[in-house]
């Protein structure tokens, strides 16, 4: 069965948003280290989020590009405007007032909050799509247009490799701060190729299954390498230190992380109606709300969480149940504060359209 009716009445991919709710998770639990937990191996394996979103990243360009073309605005307004909301929102709650110098400063620089350099590395991937998207229209389709598009992935390594070694924007943190985001560059390559050859892939069961055992072996044992020996194919540094932008050791594990939900997408699609699949469509639903989950979460645990944290230990009470308490306020907080600025962002819409129609008569 084709992989093309994987996916929502909405249109979205399944596997997709399942794979984005693990990889906001993991954002989460990178995070909360020493706060929450103090595992360094959990810690150690909740790298691969980053990485695991702009591979998703370069596949639904793809899909997107071949479906409405590439007009690039709409993908750039879709997460500068959340974003000058959030820091507004951030300085405001951090300093206790506005100053338009200091929003200004933590707007271009990315920093009102940590997690706030993706959005630039965001933008900076978004531009270069539609480069890469022209390349991989003028191969082909043919069987040969697979050797071209693997054949290009030495030029974008290479280039990846200089960009993560030899530039810098602002010194803004991790792949915002490197042009072109660095080696993200390569992993955005990676996801559009496959993007590109996505809907041609049609697996039947048994050999979705043995993909799945083999992907899932592969999986737990680098993940048990990178828990015991972190950056292992890192050592020299071709693409920076490792962690962000990633390394090969990462880029391995972000591509074997998106391999396990794409066959698992491919066989809960062979059984629709299945308990399975419908546990995997209930978990996907969080994966809709990642962006805003990242904007805000950071308020949540930097205001909510982190104050209480100690008066939890103190009174002996802190149990995994609170941890599971905590992750929830950390998806769920955002998810709400998405619901109220989109409602407060369509009232006041609204209220300059009436304003626009009573100036015209």
């Amino acid at each position: 069965m084709s992989n093309k009716t994987i996916s929502s009445n909405s249109k979205r991919i399944i596997w997709i948003d399942a794979a984005k709710f693990a990889a906001i998770t993991a954002v989460l639990v990178d995070h909360t280290y020493g706060i929450l937990y103090k595992n360094e191996s959990v810690f150690r394996l909740s790298y691969f989020s980053i990485s695991v979103f702009i591979l998703l990243m370069g596949i639904t360009t793809f899909l997107s590009f071949q479906k409405n073309g590439t007009h690039i605005s709409r993908k750039i307004l879709s997460i500068t405007l959340p974003y000058i909301t959030a820091t507004f929102i951030t300085c405001i709650i951090k300093y206790q007032s506005f100053d338009f110098e200091i929003f200004i400063n933590h707007l271009i620089h990315f920093n009102a909050c940590p997690p706030y350099y993706y959005v630039l590395l965001y933008i900076q991937l978004v531009v270069v799509s539609p480069i890469l998207f022209k390349y991989l229209q003028i191969t082909g389709c043919k069987q040969i247009s697979l050797f071209y598009d693997i054949l290009m992935t030495i030029p974008v390594l290479f280039l990846s490799s200089w960009t993560t070694n030899h530039s810098n924007i602002l010194s803004i943190y991790g792949g915002g701060g490197k042009l072109l985001g660095g080696s993200y560059l390569l992993l955005l390559y990676i996801g559009m190729c496959f993007g590109k050859y996505y809907y041609r892939i049609n697996m039947g069961k048994w050999i979705s299954l043995l993909l799945l055992s083999v992907i899932s072996l592969l999986l737990i044992t680098w993940g048990y390498v990178i828990s015991q020996y972190y950056y292992i194919l890192d050592g020299k540094q071709f693409l920076g230190g490792g962690a962000n932008p990633p390394g090969f050791t990462l880029i391995l594990f972000a591509i074997l992380i998106t391999g396990f939900f794409y066959t698992i997408g491919s066989i809960v699609n062979l059984y629709p109606e299945s308990p399975a699949a419908k546990f995997f469509s209930v978990l996907s639903i969080p994966g809709k709300h990642t962006l805003y989950i990242f904007l805000y979460h950071w308020l949540f645990l930097d205001f909510l969480i982190n104050p209480n944290i100690e008066s939890l230990y103190r009174s002996g009470h802190f149990t995994r149940l609170v941890r599971i308490l905590c992750f929830l306020v950390l998806m769920i907080g955002p998810v709400f504060a998405e619901y109220i600025l989109k409602l407060i962002h369509k009232s006041l819409a609204a209220c300059y359209k009436k304003q626009q129609v009573i100036i015209q008569k």
